[in-house]
């Protein structure tokens, strides 16, 4: 595979991630606001064990939009300047 094609494949995977991270991110705020909706009528056992599991999913969820999100677009963005670069000497 040329450097060309590595740079328009990483272009689409860019877009892709983007993408994804918005829907995401979406997805994470409607479930969050229908959780809170929810949450002052609902208290029993049930409840309970489904926090248990709630909290750590909401807590790596927003880890990942807050802080690996970002990480992961700046790498991709890193390495798409350094393939223009390389590919059109700037």
């Amino acid at each position: 595979m040329s450097l060309d094609e590595t740079a328009e494949r990483m272009m689409i995977f860019h877009r892709a991630l983007e993408r994804f991270n918005e829907r995401l991110n979406a997805s994470c705020r409607d479930v969050q606001r229908h959780h809170e909706v929810i949450s002052p009528l609902w208290q029993d056992e049930f409840r309970r064990r489904y926090d248990a599991t709630w909290s750590p999913f909401d807590e790596s969820m927003q880890r990942y939009l807050a802080k690996e999100r970002p990480a992961y677009e700046d790498f991709i963005n890193q390495k798409l300047r350094a393939i223009e670069a390389y590919l059109h000497g700037r």
